[in-house]
């Protein structure tokens, strides 16, 4: 969680935190030598309201490290793995396997094939000078 100095939540609430900070600060000096004669109402409007977007990042932050240290069985993160992927993976495993068995049995009927066709060729070859010496003979 964000007690924990080297986590991503933390890091990400820290750099939050400062940069409301500063914004805070720009925010007063601004006012401050600008309109040195700005009633403290509005002053403490710009206060209030930089006080409610603080808390609305730390609400933030505080919520996505929530969700980042969350981890299945496993120990992988449920934030980067969709629980669907393995059963996705597996079946496109599976069906690769049966592409290739495929492939392979239809190879294997088009040799045949091949060899049928050749034989056929070597036939008809040998019927055709069957014929020419039947005739000339």
């Amino acid at each position: 969680m964000l007690e924990e100095l080297g986590g991503s939540g933390a890091v990400a609430g820290l750099v939050a935190a400062v940069v409301v900070l500063i914004k805070l600060i720009e925010f007063l000096i601004n006012a401050l030598v600008k309109k040195k004669d700005t009633p403290n109402q509005e002053l403490l409007k710009g206060i209030n309201k930089q006080k409610e977007l603080s808390h609305n990042i730390l609400t933030l932050v505080t919520h996505l490290d929530d969700m980042h240290n969350k981890y299945d069985e496993d120990g992988t993160p449920l934030w980067y793995v969709p629980r669907s992927w393995v059963d996705t993976q597996n079946h496109i495993s599976v069906s690769l396997r049966d592409m290739s068995h495929t492939q392979e049995s239809m190879s294997k009927v088009m040799e045949k094939l091949i060899k049928i066709v050749d034989t056929i060729d070597r036939r008809q070859e040998m019927f055709i000078e069957h014929l020419k010496a039947e005739r000339k003979g």
